[in-house]
Parts: C-alpha cells; structure tokens; sequence
C-alpha cells in the first residue's frame, strides 16, 4: 500500500499557481504594514506560504519586485479631463499626491526604483499631451513633468515621514526651547531662523503644496511665453 503524501505535500497540491500577480500583491500588503525595509524574498517566501525557488522563477530579485510594486501602485491613478495645461498638470500632480498620501509607506518605493512600468507609462503620456498641444518641445516637457513630479511625490514623502516621526513630534518642545534661548540672548538672527523653522513645522501641508505647485507652475508657464528671459 503507497504510504500517505505529507500533510505539506497535499497543501502545496491544493494552492493555486504562484503568479507575479500575486506575489506583487503580497509584497504591497507587506510595505503598506510595516515599510519597504520590512519586505524582502524571504519574508514574501513566508507570507505566500511557498518555497523560494518558486519565487525567483517569477521575480528575480528584489529590486525587480519594488519596481513592480511601484508601477501596481501606479495603476490606481486617475486621469483629469483635458483642459489648459496648467490646470491639467496642476491636476495630475494633486492626484498623484494624493495617491501616495494615502499610502505613505509606499512613496518610499519612488528611493528604490524609477517609475518604468507600463502604467508609469501612462502617467507620463498624461502628462506630457497637455505639455505638446501648448508647444512645449520634447526637452521643455521632460524638464517639465520631471520637476513636478519630484517635487510632489518628496513632498508627500517628507510630509508623511514627518507626520509619522516620533522626533518629528518632538521637534516642538526643541523649536520652543531655542527660541527661548534665542530671546534671552536677544539674537535677532536666530529669531528668525527660529520663526521659519517653526512655520513650517506648524504649516498645513495641503496650502505649503499648493503654494509649491502654483509657483512651479507659474514659472514653467513664463518661461515658455518668453523663452529667451530664461
């Protein structure tokens, strides 16, 4: 009589077909809940409950695996309605902002890899069409949505780091004891530096951003109506 498989046997039999579909999602579960540091080939070998050669017969290595993470997390991103470049742009980087804002964790990704995949792709199609119907050449654009996309995803990074920091938090009582120090000294200098510090400690984020794009924006749209100033 053939012995009985192992119970370890039979499991792997009943699991379906390990796919890069699912592993991507397991690896966005994981640094969504605990960090992209927390999320490598061998605790992903454990969460989908399978052996690591299976793994690296779908992805190679883990830089591989963030890069598709980060464009999974691209896919989610929706697209404004054409309209004035300015406002278009303006619109895109506030959604993409947004999208990371609420998975803070995630922004991260963008330190590991750059965005390649095809639905980075899409993005910058979206980007770039409003940029070529105003004239701007192929160099203006990428210079364009280059900047702006830097700009939003480090400040949503920052603003989320920050949020979350426990020294960030205890910035405050340091800020309010320098500038005490400062006053006693009577060190206008360090008074003002203590002012900046703390305003934008104590900023709202969403006017700081806002104030961030309408100017990058504003600058971007000068410098195409009068090329030769730049």
């Amino acid at each position: 009589m053939p012995s009985a498989r192992p119970a370890s046997v039979r499991a792997a039999a009943r699991r379906p077909p390990l796919t890069s579909e699912a592993i991507v999602s397991a690896a966005r579960r994981l640094i969504e809940a605990r960090g992209v540091d927390a999320c490598s080939m061998r605790t992903l070998v454990g969460a989908l409950g399978v052996q690591a050669p299976a793994l690296y017969r779908r992805i190679g290595s883990k830089d591989e695996l963030l890069a598709l993470v980060l464009d999974d997390v691209m896919g989610d991103m929706t697209f404004p309605a054409d309209g004035p470049w300015q406002a278009q742009l303006g619109e895109l980087m506030r959604r993409l902002r947004a999208l990371f804002a609420r998975r803070p964790a995630l922004a991260a990704l963008h330190a590991y890899s750059t965005p390649h995949g095809p639905n980075a792709l899409r993005f910058i199609a979206a980007a770039a069409a409003p940029l070529r119907r105003a004239g701007f050449s192929e160099a203006g654009a990428t210079f364009a949505i280059t900047a702006l996309t830097t700009y939003t995803i480090g400040f949503t990074f920052l603003s989320g780091s920050r949020a979350r920091g426990t020294a960030h938090r205890q910035a405050r009582e340091t800020l309010r004891r320098g500038r005490e120090a400062a006053r006693r000294q009577r060190d206008r200098g360090a008074l003002g530096s203590y002012a900046v510090l703390e305003g934008t400690h104590y900023a709202d984020a969403d006017r700081l951003f806002e104030f961030g794009l309408r100017h990058m924006i504003a600058g971007l749209d000068a410098e195409h109506r009068h090329p030769e100033s730049a």
